[in-house]
């Protein structure tokens, strides 16, 4: 894994990053694993229940652009250990929680405390990696989200049954605040300050550009990447929310069996679309600047038909091929999303970029699993699901004029300011 040019540094502060990001997966899913207990404990609601996942995918979404901000700011090391301690206390603080009001309150203050690590993440591992090992880096990284949603749903479940649903938050809050204090003196030996050197310099952007994050829009490369990124963000989510309730009610299966398949089917192959994305893209950018727009097409000519086989599949195991091949190809996309949009970004606004994707993405993720709620009793989960997959072609559209339109510019003049 340690390609040449790049130091075995680079690769440590990758695996700690990871590493921190399983943790705050971890301590974010675990709570649906503690529903039921939740239910009979509190007095949960089923909205409430729902919206206890929804209250903390709006804050971290609408949060992330001024994380972004303070990752462009701040140096990575104070900014991961505060993240994680301050996120790690709110997980604490549930275990105390005497009502769903109390709960629901914590987990918004889950999402603002945990929103502020990923764009500082990101930001620190592309300043340490080439543009030749980048998207293979950030593949790696996303890795560490697939692992936290199955550790995160163990997790919560083991310990609810064995002790109590607040011991799962205890025990994760306190292994956070501990961890929390280490990681900073950790990361600071493996990135020296060189790094993210945050002074500023005649080529830096200018203070009223860096003060508001939206500002980012105007580069034409990076919106068409929002766009493109708003509309797989919304396939994987109508997978995600839905994708159980799908195989329960078209197929008859248990809700056990429903959600181990949903889970099995796409999140495997999705490992796999990373890494191998990652790879091939990371290949392909040392003989053209363009290459991560062409795996990112790649990624959408796959996943869009591939969703809109799975709603249209008539068996369960036809189903669940559709369902592994989006997995798949929503992978191989994932695997260059952030890594192409910083190619068209100023390296002092790294962590800026990041912030407003997170915040594209969460936003779109939320409002697709909301209106197949609202809608499929209207119009059927299969046609609904083959809608947002057609709306692939808008991404594919957005690509390409990308690839073939304003990418080389947009390029050209983030170069010449870095240099």
């Amino acid at each position: 894994m340690k390609d040449k040019g790049v130091p075995l540094s680079a690769w440590l502060l990758l695996a700690v990053a990871w590493l921190t990001f399983l943790l705050a997966y971890t301590s974010r899913q675990a709570i649906y694993s503690t529903f039921p207990v939740l239910k009979s404990d509190l007095g949960f609601s089923n909205a409430q229940l729902g919206l206890s996942g929804s209250i903390f995918l709006w804050l971290y979404s609408l949060g992330s652009p001024l994380a972004g901000v303070v990752g462009d700011r701040f140096r990575f090391a104070p900014v991961a250990q505060w993240s994680v301690i301050l996120w790690s206390l709110t997980s604490v603080a549930t275990g105390f929680a005497t009502t769903p009001e109390m709960v629901l309150a914590l987990r918004a203050l889950l999402g603002i405390t945990q929103c502020v690590f990923v764009p500082a993440a990101l930001a620190a591992i592309a300043s340490v990696h080439a543009e030749t090992t980048r998207s293979k880096a950030f593949a790696i990284w996303s890795t560490a989200q697939l692992g936290g949603i199955i550790v995160g749903g163990w997790y919560g479940g083991f310990v609810a049954e064995r002790l109590d649903w607040r011991w799962v938050f205890w025990l994760v809050g306190a292994f956070g605040v501990v961890y929390g204090f280490i990681l900073g003196p950790v990361i600071r030996r493996l990135m020296p300050s060189e790094n993210r050197d945050l002074s500023s310099s005649s080529q830096s952007p200018s203070p009223s550009r860096l003060s508001n994050p939206l500002n980012l829009f105007r580069t034409a490369t990076f919106s068409l990447f929002a766009v493109s990124f708003f509309i797989l963000c919304a396939m994987l989510w109508v997978l995600y929310a839905w994708l159980p309730t799908f195989f329960v009610e078209k197929f008859a299966f248990s809700l056990t069996s429903a959600g181990l398949t949903a889970t099995l089917s796409v999140q495997v192959t999705t490992a796999l679309g990373l890494l191998a994305g990652g790879v091939v893209a990371d290949k392909l950018i040392g003989r053209f600047k363009e290459g991560r727009i062409w795996i990112l097409i790649v990624g959408m000519l796959g996943a869009a038909p591939s969703l809109h086989l799975l709603a249209n599949a008539p068996t369960a195991a036809a189903t669940q091929v559709a369902a592994a091949a989006f997995g798949l190809f929503s992978g191989i996309h994932v695997s260059n999303v952030m890594a192409a949009a910083l190619d068209v970004v100023h390296r002092k606004r790294h962590a800026t970029a990041v912030g407003l994707m997170n915040m594209v993405g969460g936003l779109s993720g939320g409002l697709a699993a909301y209106m197949i709620g609202r809608l499929k009793s209207d119009y059927g989960m299969e046609s609904l699901m083959s809608w947002v997959a057609a709306t692939g072609i808008v991404a594919l559209i957005a690509l390409l004029v990308a690839g073939f339109g304003s990418f080389r510019a947009d390029y050209r003049r983030t170069q010449e300011a870095v240099s």
